[in-house]
């Protein structure tokens, strides 16, 4: 983890515990993804602007974004999607 990383969650560390009163381990919110996100969503959830900033950050720097889901094509369907590319256009 770089300086401006281990800066901005000591700042947000901080201004979650005056702001919300909610405390956390670093060492458990750097080894621990999901833990993270968690602690994040529920800053970004606050009405404290400093706090929703702190944590949009944070995210960034760790890149601790949620993870998207990933969907499942069925084979056949995915094989009727090729099959109807292949004409699309002329030969001339």
């Amino acid at each position: 983890m770089n300086t401006e990383a281990m800066i901005a969650l000591t700042h947000f560390k901080i201004l979650l515990a005056h702001e919300t009163g909610q405390r956390f381990g670093i060492e458990q919110f750097v080894s621990d993804k999901n833990h993270a996100r968690q602690i994040l969503s529920a800053a970004e959830d606050s009405d404290q602007e400093k706090l929703i900033l702190a944590a949009l950050k944070l995210r960034e720097l760790l890149a601790l974004w949620p993870e998207a889901e990933a969907v499942s094509v069925p084979v056949a369907a995915a094989a009727s999607v090729t099959a109807q590319k292949k004409y699309v256009t002329s030969l001339r």
